[in-house]
């Protein structure tokens, strides 16, 4: 799924083309398994390398404290690197690992203190 779409992308992208995207942290839904507040996935008996392509179930909470139903397909960052690789970008993305910052927390704390220090999403800038 992912080498399609970014096929597609590298494509369309002029040569230096910049392409900007993020995906769920791999290991968020094992460091939280539990179906808490704020966000989560369900990650209970899953395996990190075994459950790769498995769709996991998850919420995210609004600052209202109503649940929003989401769902993701999971992927280990090799599965990221490596459909980049195919799908012809040839020059090793940045890539940052996303997190809840301290400024965040001082913004509204007792919705961001949960995910403080939890591995969220990674964001990946890569060049045709």
């Amino acid at each position: 799924m992912l080498r399609g779409l970014f096929s597609m992308v590298y494509d369309v992208l002029p040569t230096n083309g910049q392409f900007v995207f993020s995906v769920p942290h791999p290991f968020f839904s094992f460091v939280r398994p539990e179906q808490s507040e704020p966000f989560n996935f369900d990650g209970v008996g899953k395996n990190c390398f075994a459950g790769v392509n498995e769709q996991f179930e998850g919420q995210i909470w609004k600052h209202s404290g109503e649940p929003l139903h989401v769902q993701c397909v999971h992927k280990t960052v090799s599965d990221s690197f490596d459909s980049l690789t195919s799908a012809g970008f040839a020059k090793i993305p940045e890539m940052k690992e996303l997190t809840v910052t301290p400024e965040l927390v001082a913004e509204d704390e007792a919705f961001f203190t949960p995910l403080l220090n939890q591995p969220l999403h990674l964001l990946f800038n890569v060049l045709k």
